[in-house]
């Protein structure tokens, strides 16, 4: 019985020491979780910290760059204020200084010094400081703001390689002897390593700077001239002179600035839109005009060639837009009248399929016309302030818009004349003065009186980065497709210098016939 009774128990008591080994291994690993569970929490703690930090520097180094400025206004003031006392010193003492203009503020060569412009106040175009008016970054060097700005500084330089799993920023610090790239440090960034390729001076204010098509070359506007240069290289190869064709231009020391340059599809022809109320077309290679397209009434301040090469649609001061058939010299549309804009045209842009032409006014509406039909398709409402530039994304479904009121706006144009608003886009302090897509369409580009440059994600609205690389305003800004060094942007600016950029990218570049010097 003895020997029954104890086989019978056996199996009972091995699964006893089973039952308790399970349990064991089950609640070590139960321990491991938990352990894990906890340690997980403690760097989410982390990371909403440290990204709690960002915003707060991020926040901080804005402000800090608002004092700069507010600074640089105050220093300004006492300039004047100091050659005024000065002056009058010299007065008293009949003694004979040097004058010294006391004001040190050009116009951004305005749209519209005519009277329709001056009838609004408040709708006076930007001003622009004269370069001199910015102390160099070194100044600041050693300054208290200098020294708040350093956390920052040294976060990202030791949070470079994205480590920290919350902030990736290029392999290397983006920044130069004059400029820096500041990064969005709350999302996983997806543009390394901007670059200054080339910085051209110019002998006056640059209005505006376009990539030819080819990508190989920019073509820039200032004060009588046009200029084409090499993109890789910055080497100046062709300068258009507005005066050559009649002698007369700027002789009574008056401007002339030239307000609007676009290469025709081919690369082979430039249009120049300028202050005399006409806009030329040159073949580049040659640097003779093919024709000089005249009719509007008042300066022109934009230009845009269609897709197929055919029409140019330009922009005035006069109110209206006019669209050009260059085969035939012809002026085939003047779009305004009822209905139509009510000041000043500053920008136009052709649509991608060449259906449609976008006009920007200083009356703070966007309107888009029918090109076939020169019918007024759609006006966009919403900005509080002028209209300073537009253009469609390479897929024509959206339109952007820069103004005055320190904002850009997206709409739909999809489905014009139903088209809709989609979003505006705040962080520049001051006048958006020029916006401009990528060929790929993935970034929305935008310079500002603020003297910076934004990229935006053009599908969420994102702002990816700022840089500050100019002394003052950026008027005009451009992208172009990219190479196997990764592609270029470009920068217009009142310091009296147009900058071109790269920064990475995949896309290739197409092939065009060399432009040779003169």
């Amino acid at each position: 019985m003895s020997t029954n009774f104890q086989s019978r128990t056996h199996p009972s008591s091995f699964s006893q020491n089973r039952f308790h080994e399970l349990l064991e291994n089950l609640k070590s690993e139960y321990e491991i979780l938990n352990s894990l569970v906890r340690e997980s929490s403690h760097f989410k703690v982390q990371k909403d910290e440290y990204e709690r930090k960002f915003k707060h520097q991020l926040n901080e180094m804005m402000n800090i760059q608002q004092q700069i400025y507010e600074l640089d206004r105050s220093h300004q003031k006492l300039k004047e204020e100091n050659q005024l006392l000065r002056m009058e010193l010299g007065k008293n003492e009949g003694t004979a200084i040097p004058r010294m203009r006391t004001d040190t503020t050009t116009h951004l060569p305005a749209v519209g010094r005519q009277p329709f412009i001056k009838d609004v106040p408040d709708m006076q175009p930007p001003k622009i400081e004269t370069p001199d008016t910015l102390p160099p970054l070194s100044q600041f060097a050693n300054s208290p703001i200098a020294e708040k700005a350093k956390p920052i500084l040294n976060h990202i330089e030791n949070n470079k390689s994205g480590d920290s799993g919350i902030i990736s920023t290029a392999e290397t610090p983006s920044e130069g002897k004059d400029w820096v790239v500041g990064y969005n440090p709350t999302i996983d960034m997806k543009i390394y390593d901007v670059d200054m390729i080339s910085d051209i001076k110019h002998h006056s204010v640059v209005c505006c700077i376009k990539f030819s098509p080819c990508g190989k070359y920019l073509a820039t506007g200032c004060n009588y001239s046009a200029q084409i240069y090499d993109s890789d290289t910055g080497e100046k190869i062709k300068t258009f002179d507005m005066g050559g064709n009649n002698g007369n231009a700027g002789q009574d020391g008056s401007d002339l600035y030239v307000r609007s340059v676009v290469f025709s599809p081919d690369s082979t022809l430039l249009a120049t839109g300028a202050e005399d109320r006409t806009f030329k077309l040159w073949d580049i290679y040659s640097k003779s005009i093919v024709h000089n397209f005249t009719g509007h009434e008042q300066d022109i301040y934009s230009l845009d060639f269609s897709k197929d090469g055919r029409l140019v649609v330009s922009g005035s001061g006069d109110k209206t837009v006019r669209i050009w058939n260059i085969e035939q010299k012809s002026c085939m549309y003047t779009l305004g009248g009822d209905g139509g804009p009510t000041d000043g045209i500053t920008s136009v842009a052709f649509s991608p399929d060449g259906r449609y032409v976008v006009a920007g006014s200083l009356d703070r509406i966007v309107r888009i016309w029918d090109v076939e039909t020169g019918d007024l398709v759609q006006n966009f409402e919403g900005h509080t302030d002028a209209v300073y530039s537009v253009a469609f994304s390479p897929d024509g479904r959206t339109l952007a818009s820069g103004s005055l009121d320190k904002t850009l706006r997206l709409w739909d144009t999809s489905s014009c004349p139903n088209g809709q608003f989609l979003n505006t886009l705040k962080g520049h302090r001051e006048y958006v003065l020029s916006v401009a897509f990528s060929p790929d369409g993935n970034w929305l580009v935008s310079g500002s009186k603020d003297r910076s440059v934004h990229f935006w994600d053009s599908r969420t609205s994102v702002p990816y980065l700022i840089l500050q690389g100019h002394t003052n305003s950026v008027i005009s800004v451009d992208l172009t497709h990219g190479d196997a060094n990764g592609a270029k942007f470009a920068t217009g600016s009142g310091d009296f210098s147009a900058r071109i950029w790269s920064y990475s990218t995949k896309q290739l570049a197409g092939g065009s016939p060399k432009l040779t010097d003169d």
